[in-house]
């Protein structure tokens, strides 16, 4: 996606949280090949939804999926859990 590349892949796991249905690619139920082969063909075959979902695809990994989207992340849960814990051992912060 980082190099807009539109996504087809199976609808399992963490998937659905990076693929955006009709703007970053498309998800298929596992085990449907025809479907999986019917939405590659759409991206193949249609330049402008290529062209649209490769923008789509790169403003979403530019935008939550960078290293420094992600380190922010991490250091706000870090930041989180420590507060929560703090709070049941009865550290002051």
């Amino acid at each position: 996606m980082s190099v807009g590349i539109p996504i087809v892949c199976t609808d399992v796991g963490f998937m659905r949280e990076i693929v955006i249905p009709e703007k970053t690619g498309y998800l298929v139920a596992v085990g449907d090949y025809k479907g999986f082969a019917e939405k590659v063909l759409a991206i193949l075959n249609n330049d402008s939804l290529k062209r649209r979902m490769r923008e789509e695809a790169q403003r979403l990994v530019h935008d939550k999926l960078s290293v420094y989207h992600m380190t922010a992340s991490f250091e706000k849960l870090i930041a989180e859990l420590y507060r929560m814990k703090s709070r049941q051992v009865g550290v002051n912060q």
